[in-house]
């Protein structure tokens, strides 16, 4: 299958993550008896993480290597990209039906097995053309980082195994592996890639390095806001502040001293892909600074222990952060054509992000204080929907200009 082909099927999944979306959302507040919402809500983010970003960030890494090796090289990864999709369809279909069983776990650990091989891939390519590109780092650690969320994985199991029922110890092992996920292996990809455009427009410059390091310094410590119940020295309790000061600091110098290289870069660009990064852009922002502030305990025990809060966070970095880059990106160097169809799509898409994150952060706020915001899950099934009509008209507008290009 081409390249843009990968592209439409990964969009494709995005529509069917906002349908589940959608579905749970309504689960939430109306009776659904033919829906189990435990096992829809594994269905949902086990898709969500395997169908959607995972199987489009391998599309995106493994192109961009193969193409320093040689123009049909692509090809070689196409049993790696296909595997990957029927190990998320796998989990599409049984998760809702099951829960954790047969079929589903076979799916998960297919799924894992697979980043495994990925990793090797794209490390022995890299190692092998020789080729010296500031990209490739950044690939190597999200890869790297992919492997380590495994441990994350592995660890519930021996709490399952051992019928362990410490919820801290579940949520602490499922929070290690979302960690690496979301601030391994999606942000460092996202990362690489707009440090190869970057450099292939001639506006790469070291500050660039000192950030690459910089985010390998906070990428273990910063888990640990996570798990505020948890425990920790003093030596760690002093890198764990430190990262978060860092990666802010960080943050600030990329924003400044880079500030017109990515301004020209981004003038090459149509609009609608600026503003789905720049958005991408103020979500890292939010991010790092709530991390910032979750330095103070009493701080960070609030915002991880309502449920509203952890969800608004985790939407924060997976669909304002990583989903609105990978749209601006593919509409950006992908994509160059955006259908009247397709831009309404994008417009709504990101309108119901923008506007989920906030009715989350009005419900977390209040629920601070044990008050219940009246219609507010009528107000976030109302944003999911538009997200869900978003994805849509986004794969109508991609399915035409498919049709278009056809001879």
């Amino acid at each position: 299958m081409k390249y843009k082909h990968w592209i439409y099927l990964a969009f494709f999944n995005l529509l069917i993550v906002a349908l589940l979306g959608l579905t749970l959302r309504y689960k939430m507040t109306y009776p659904l008896p033919i829906v189990n919402q435990k096992f829809l809500q594994h269905g949902h983010s086990h898709f969500a993480l395997t169908g959607w970003v995972t199987q489009i960030l391998m599309v995106y890494v493994s192109y961009h290597v193969a193409s320093f090796i040689h123009h049909n090289h692509f090809k070689k990864y196409q049993w790696l990209l296909w595997g990957n999709a029927v190990s998320a369809y796998g989990m599409l279909f049984s998760f809702p039906i099951q829960g954790y069983a047969a079929v589903s776990i076979i799916s998960s650990t297919a799924a894992v097995l697979i980043s495994f091989v990925f990793a090797f891939y794209i490390w022995r390519d890299i190692n092998r053309s020789g080729i010296r590109h500031p990209m490739f780092k950044w690939f190597k650690a999200s890869t790297l980082f992919s492997v380590l969320s495994a441990v994350g994985l592995g660890w519930m199991v021996y709490l399952m195994i051992t019928k362990n029922i410490n919820g801290n110890y579940r949520l602490a092992s499922l929070y290690l592996f979302l960690h690496m996920q979301y601030n391994g292996w999606f942000l460092f990809t996202c990362f690489g890639l707009l440090v190869k455009q970057l450099k292939d427009a001639g506006l790469y410059h070291k500050n660039w390095v000192w950030f690459f390091w910089a985010g390998i310094f906070c990428s273990i410590p910063t888990y640990f806001f996570s798990v505020p119940w948890l425990k920790v020295p003093l030596g760690l309790k002093t890198w764990i502040i430190t990262a978060a000061v860092l990666q802010v600091i960080a943050w600030f110098i990329i924003l400044t001293k880079e500030k017109k290289s990515l301004q020209k870069l981004f003038s090459t660009v149509p609009k609608i892909a600026r503003t789905l990064i720049f958005l991408s852009a103020f979500a890292y922002s939010i991010k790092v600074f709530l991390q910032l502030g979750s330095v103070v305990p009493s701080l960070g025990k609030i915002v991880f222990g309502y449920r509203s809060i952890i969800i608004g966070y985790l939407h924060l970095v997976f669909l304002g952060v990583i989903t609105l880059f990978v749209l601006g990106y593919a509409f950006g160097w992908g994509i160059k054509k955006i259908l009247p169809v397709s831009r309404i799509g994008i417009i709504t898409f990101f309108s119901g992000v923008i506007l989920s994150e906030l009715a989350l952060m009005v419900q977390g706020f209040f629920a601070l204080s044990y008050i219940k915001v009246p219609y507010i899950r009528e107000v976030l099934i109302a944003v999911t929907a538009g997200m869900f009509i978003g994805a849509l008209f986004l794969n109508i507008g991609l399915y035409q200009q498919k049709k278009e290009n056809k001879p």
